[in-house]
């Protein structure tokens, strides 16, 4: 299956680039499967999402809705998802 990520910010450093599409293995997967993927592709993705400000500060939206409001990194995913990676936003 093949899906977009999108990450925004300083995550996109971590992931080469403001958006990539990524083939996952298996017709299904969910969220947390998704990112073990972008794990073992993108190592400073892991360092910026668990090391860095922490996953619960980023919102992981699948299709514009964020991932609290679904089954959490349970949440399935279809085929042609995009999912969006976005770091808290701070400033003054």
């Amino acid at each position: 299956m093949r899906i977009k990520v999108r990450a925004l910010a300083d995550l996109r450093f971590a992931l080469g680039g403001f958006e990539k599409e990524v083939e996952i293995p298996g017709a299904e997967a969910t969220v947390g499967q998704i990112l073990e993927h972008l794990y073992n592709q993108y190592p400073k993705l892991r360092e910026q999402l668990e090391h860095g400000s922490g996953r619960s500060d980023v919102a992981i939206l699948v299709d514009g809705v964020n991932i609290i409001h679904l089954q959490g990194l349970e949440t399935k995913v279809r085929d042609g998802a995009v999912i969006a990676l976005i770091p808290p936003a701070g400033g003054g």
